[in-house]
């Protein structure tokens, strides 16, 4: 993963960066469509979510839902959560669990 935003990858779980703001964006975007089953994101070091990475989270959630794969977001910061809501955005709408098989 792209080092100067922080994102790893650490066995289908993507730990996210503090900074979630434009210059992750397209880094992000890259990771989510690299990845092939069900998706957790680790938000705990998030301090920071500006709308461009919410658009990206929202998009993936969407496609991981048209796929049949999940999408969650584990354990979300308090700036995570706070930025999500000032945005107008919930952790539900960020997230789509896995169908049944």
């Amino acid at each position: 993963m792209d080092g100067t935003v922080g994102m790893t990858d650490q066995g289908g779980d993507i730990a996210l960066p503090e900074r979630l703001d434009i210059a992750a964006a397209a880094t992000l975007r890259k990771v989510l469509l690299g990845c092939d089953g069900d998706i957790v994101l680790d938000a705990r070091n998030v301090r920071l979510l500006t709308t461009p990475c919410l658009q990206v989270l929202m998009a993936g959630r969407d496609r991981q839902r048209t796929l049949g794969r999940g999408l969650t977001v584990a354990n979300p910061s308090p700036a995570f959560s706070s930025c999500a809501t000032t945005l107008g955005v919930t952790l539900d709408r960020l997230q789509t669990p896995a169908r049944a098989a």
